[in-house]
């Protein structure tokens, strides 16, 4: 496998958990890489390995059709011993031989985590592990079977992870004694042979802007073909740690207790200026995973304005609550600023549920806001969340005719899951309605989770409704779990057309298409050493020709380095004609042009390709 990673005194590992499912896994680890950042500040040397990520995970249990049940070509089923997934994140530890193994867990994740630290001592090697995140930081007693693992990390990682690593390289990287040195290490936990013993708890940090900027350096895994690849991706930032608020099924005031803190929008701006002239267009459309960015619409006000000032043509996404888009003034201002997508908690058309889970908005609110973005012509996705303990039919029913009335552009249901740590959490673990196994198997199994909270049959009919209900209002294309079976296969051709033309190649090559194309080609981002630019056709913000496209491929808007060849994602029917005009525009240069090819697809997809089909009306001879 190369490259050969560097020796590290830390490997701290994103483990693999969604990728098993198909639960879309290409999110790069930004906790760990401020991790990381931190602990290099402080001298030590840290690599971060991402092996939840690859880009071809179509192949895993991609669409609600086979959610929960076993398939035939699922490559990454987890419970395969001789899944090469096991093995191949063995080899890099290995490879790094690191100190100590620091695992980032929520839920899904535990079960990877316990058997990867079970093989680390069944294999032989040396480095103490420590676990940290939402999982430990709000159940820790769920790794009390797993001796294996050295050490839980409880709440805000930085201090904590670096008072431990200092601690262990004074006592030359082997496990502390149970005594002073380890007792004066607050938000920790250690196994005394039984269970993990918790330290004192942890303030917060108080001052966010004195951590250094996050370090988008790491490594992930090929399992296919048995390489390492490096990567510097970068696709979100936080700007703030904690939530004013207090959902019941949410863990955020487990991991982060107290007041929210926040980073100055100073110190915000510029770190993702940084980040645009040190990645270019792979940091011009990024992600703000605050779980509040919202709350405070001054400071919402401040990001927007400042972030228009750099003229860097942004495109951003952010959550946001019903609650805090009540007023037209920050939904205008997210839009003049470049806000593409707001990602909206609404859970449920019932009141009744949405006090049982402790949201704190009403059923108004959400059809308020609702109107707003319709009429804003606002893209947004309404989180919805099935099987509530106290849910019936009747707020089942409130919530499908709350989302066929409605506008709502993008829905993505989801099951019942409260984070660990919780209220709802403890509440029914102390019921005796909800286990550790039900936590951590959930989404391989979902009716064996709800087998106690709802009937699973049902359950299942409500899920295909809704997945109905997404369809028919032309949505299922915005997001990868409304991809059907179908879909889902032309989406791995459309690929596999792109790489076979790629093969013997060399040389820097753009990609260039809509979002959705550009993702099924992430996959060829590092096609067998090749370089792969991806660059996104915003078609809703620029009103642009093939002409105007062919400026684009030449490289004025693209930093300008010469590409070897271009791969374009054409809409339906106009393959021929894009491939004629980008010859005109390029002679000799090589250019494969690939259609969408709609048979099979969906009408949301052939919706989403509208504004396509408009921009060829625009091109010559189009």
């Amino acid at each position: 496998m190369t490259p050969k990673p560097d020796k590290a005194d830390v490997l701290l590992i994103n483990p693999p958990s969604g990728l098993f499912y198909g639960l879309g896994p290409n999110f790069a680890p930004i906790g760990l890489f401020s991790l990381a950042a931190f602990l290099r500040a402080h001298g030590f040397a840290v690599t971060v390995l991402n092996a939840n990520y690859y880009p071809d995970y179509q192949s895993a249990a991609h669409s609600w059709s086979g959610y929960g049940r076993r398939r035939a070509d699922d490559y990454y089923y987890a419970e395969d011993g001789d899944n090469p997934v096991w093995a191949q994140t063995l080899a890099f530890i290995e490879l790094t031989d690191p100190k100590l193994v620091g695992f980032s867990c929520h839920d899904l994740a535990v079960g990877g985590i316990k058997r990867l630290a079970s093989a680390l001592k069944a294999e032989g090697l040396r480095p103490l592990t420590a676990v940290g995140g939402p999982t430990p930081s709000g159940a820790p007693d769920i790794f009390d079977d797993c001796p294996a693992v050295d050490y839980l990390l409880a709440g805000e990682g930085e201090a904590v992870l670096l008072e431990l690593v200092q601690a262990l390289r004074d006592n030359g990287w082997r496990r502390l004694a149970p005594g002073r040195a380890t007792e004066a290490i607050a938000g920790l936990y250690r196994h005394d042979g039984r269970k993990f013993v918790p330290t004192a708890a942890r303030p917060p940090l108080a001052d966010l802007d004195a951590l250094p900027p996050a370090s988008p350096d790491y490594y992930w895994l090929d399992y296919e073909r048995g390489r390492i690849v490096k990567d510097v991706q970068l696709n979100g930032l936080t700007t703030s740690r904690g939530c004013l608020k207090a959902c019941r099924f949410c863990g955020a005031k487990t991991i982060w207790p107290g007041p929210t803190r926040y980073r100055s929008i100073g110190r915000v701006i510029e770190e993702a200026a940084d980040l645009r002239k040190k990645y270019g267009y792979d940091f011009q459309h990024f992600s703000i995973f605050d779980d509040d960015f919202l709350a405070r619409p001054e400071r919402v006000f401040d990001f927007c304005r400042r972030l228009k000032e750099l003229k860097d043509d942004y495109k951003f996404r952010c959550y946001g609550r019903v609650d805090n888009l009540q007023d037209e003034e920050i939904i205008e201002t997210l839009l003049q600023a470049g806000c593409q997508e707001i990602w909206v908690g609404v859970e449920s058309g019932s009141q009744k549920v949405l006090k049982a889970l402790g949201k704190g908005i009403t059923v108004p609110q959400i059809k308020r806001l609702d109107r707003l973005f319709h009429n804003y012509d606002f893209p947004w996705l309404a989180f919805i969340i099935l099987g509530t303990p106290s849910e019936d039919e009747r707020d089942f029913q409130a919530t499908l005719n709350m989302l066929k009335e409605g506008h709502f552009p993008s829905i993505q249901p989801f099951a019942f899951q409260p984070y660990t740590g919780s209220d709802l959490f403890r509440q029914l673990r102390e019921e005796g309605r909800l286990g550790y196994d039900d936590i951590i198997r959930s989404h391989q199994n979902l009716p064996r989770c709800f087998s106690r909270l709802a009937a699973p049959a049902r359950f299942w009919e409500r899920l295909k409704e809704l997945k109905q209900l997404a369809r028919t209002k032309g949505q299922a294309w915005l997001n990868d779990f409304h991809l059907s079976e179908e879909e889902a296969a032309a989406a791995r051709q459309w690929e596999r057309r792109a790489a076979d033309w790629l093969e013997g190649r060399s040389g820097r090559f753009l990609a260039l298409g809509p979002e959705r194309q550009l993702r099924w080609l992430a996959a060829l981002k590092h096609y067998r050493g090749l370089q792969v630019d991806l660059r996104l056709l915003d078609v809703a913000a620029r009103a642009v020709n093939i002409t105007r496209f062919g400026r684009i491929l030449a490289g004025g808007d693209f930093d300008g380095p010469t590409a070897d060849g271009l791969i374009i994602a054409a809409p339906d029917g106009q393959t021929e004609n894009w491939r004629a005009q980008a010859g005109s525009l390029f002679p000799g240069l090589p250019v494969r042009v690939l259609g969408s090819d709609s048979a099979g697809l969906s009408e949301g997809g052939k919706k989403y390709w509208r504004p396509v089909y408009e921009l060829c009306r625009q091109a010559p001879g189009g």
